[in-house]
């Protein structure tokens, strides 16, 4: 699928993106904090980067309309919601917007990570940030790791979990919904450990697979920084 998104920098960086149309609403106590009403609704949490904040509150007739945004997502660990935040805001369609648009009625979404489970018709998708924390700053909630679920199945049931993948998602109601998905890097498997028993018996151990992640240093040349 042609996204409107650059291609990454390098195979295994992580992004979390996607065209979302709605009306921001922001809550009487800060500006920069409020909700996302989409066209069917759905209501979403949702925070403002401080440059998109600033151009809103310089021009409130923008606030006052329905926008097509580009958002980076989040899905809350307890309650599974997803909620928002905004990096940016698209002009009016033209002649050489129209996919943009196309893609954000369908609530486009490009996810790269690695997935971690698969069960009953869902995805795991652990997602990181693709540049070091600054230091003293490692514990912070906001550069720690963090999963999106999807609906939808990997092409091989059972094959690819622990693997690098590039998924292209629906925003469908308030879920990620899976479009397609391609492998970008299989990380490699420990071999088989082997034992040997007080009777002198070799015994095959468990096989025991690896974490691998990405290197961590990156820059993204995407329209928006990646989180």
């Amino acid at each position: 699928m042609t996204t409107p998104f650059s291609p990454p920098d390098f195979p295994t960086m992580y992004r979390c993106i996607g065209i979302v149309e709605g009306q921001y609403f922001p809550s009487n106590e800060e500006f920069n904090n409020g909700i996302l009403v989409t066209k069917d609704g759905s209501i979403y949490s949702t925070t403002l980067a401080s440059k998109l904040e600033k151009l809103l509150q310089e021009n409130p007739e923008l606030v006052a309309s329905t926008s097509i945004w580009v958002v980076w997502t989040r899905m809350e660990r307890e309650s599974k919601q997803l909620n928002f935040h905004l990096r940016g805001r698209q002009k009016e369609p033209t002649l050489d917007l129209q996919q943009t648009w196309l893609l954000a009625a369908e609530g486009y979404f490009s996810l790269r990570g690695v997935v971690i489970s698969q069960e009953n018709g869902q995805l795991s998708v652990q997602i990181r940030r693709n540049f070091r924390p600054p230091f003293g700053a490692e514990s912070a909630m906001q550069w720690q790791p963090f999963i999106i679920e999807i609906e939808g199945l990997l092409p091989e049931l059972g094959v690819g979990v622990g693997d690098f993948w590039e998924l292209d998602v629906r925003l469908v109601g308030s879920k990620l919904v899976m479009d397609d998905a391609r492998l970008i890097l299989k990380f490699p498997k420990r071999r088989e450990e082997i034992f040997v028993s007080a009777e002198n018996h070799i015994i095959p151990g468990l096989l025991k697979k690896t974490n691998g992640q990405t290197p961590t240093e990156g820059n993204h040349k995407t329209t928006t920084p990646i989180p």
